[in-house]
């Protein structure tokens, strides 16, 4: 049996890829912690940016570039802001991924965007 879908569906189905796709698209949740302004990363898509710039669930963001977000809309600003440039962020993470955070880490690296396709790839800078 075919299902003939209407042609407005297909649009609507289809705009927010596109609409998407000039955009960097990093790939991951936090959730506030209990702590105040402690962000702690949930999950982190293989496809993303995040996953490419280093980033793991459990990781506590606490600085993002030169911003030490006190809000969730600080976070995702802060991310926003990462197009096209330099980035350095300075996580806490725990060796197992599971217990307290213990080890201070930094990630650092590019952002840039391919001019043909138009899609935003990750440079990690190498330590």
């Amino acid at each position: 049996m075919t299902r003939n879908l209407p042609i407005g569906a297909l649009v609507l189905c289809l705009g927010p890829l596109a609409a998407r796709a000039e955009e960097p698209y990093f790939g991951f949740r936090f959730k506030a912690a209990r702590k105040e302004a402690t962000f702690v990363v949930t999950y982190v898509d293989p496809s993303g940016l995040a996953q490419r710039m280093g980033l793991r669930k459990g990781d506590v963001l606490k600085k993002i570039n030169r911003t030490e977000p006190k809000s969730p809309d600080e976070v995702r600003r802060a991310f926003d802001d990462l197009r096209n440039q330099d980035y350095t962020i300075v996580i806490e993470r725990s060796p197992d991924g599971k217990g307290p955070s213990v080890a201070t880490a930094l990630l650092e690296g590019k952002i840039r965007k391919n001019e043909k396709s138009g899609k935003y790839y990750c440079v990690p800078r190498e330590r």
